[in-house]
């Protein structure tokens, strides 16, 4: 698949996640709503969240970066899903009134814990393929 081609699925899909939590938006109410209604609407934002801020960050790095290849998106789709957990970690929190500063701090070091796995896991695949050439 071609960058153009992913780009403009990921669009697309966006775009429809983005409805589809429009509709939730409309037709959810949350006086008299279940567990699977507030499972939809967060579920919905994070789909909605993780399509936008995936674009966001590939075009953000896309502008600041003078080589732009493939691997990014997967960087870019990945920090997406921390940041997209993230606020709907936050809301989940606050729904239930449980949100404190040290569930905060907690859970943003435990994000940049697994980045930073990840950035240590690439870093030796890396090193791994120069010293097989």
């Amino acid at each position: 698949m071609t960058l153009k081609k992913y780009l403009s699925l990921i669009s697309l899909i966006t775009l429809v996640c983005w409805v589809c939590f429009g509709v939730i938006i409309y037709n959810l109410d949350p006086e008299i709503t279940n567990f699977y209604g507030f499972l939809l609407f967060y579920f919905g934002f994070f789909l909605a969240l993780l399509g936008i801020l995936s674009l966001a960050g590939f075009i953000i790095r896309a502008r600041f970066s003078k080589d732009l290849i493939f691997k990014q998106v997967i960087v870019c789709f990945r920090q997406a899903i921390w940041l997209s957990s993230l606020i709907i970690f936050f809301l989940v929190l606050q729904s239930l009134r449980l949100l404190r500063w040290w569930n905060i701090t907690f859970f943003i070091l435990f994000l940049a814990f697994l980045e930073f796995f990840f950035l240590i896991e690439r870093r030796k695949k890396v090193k791994k393929n120069e010293d097989e050439k």
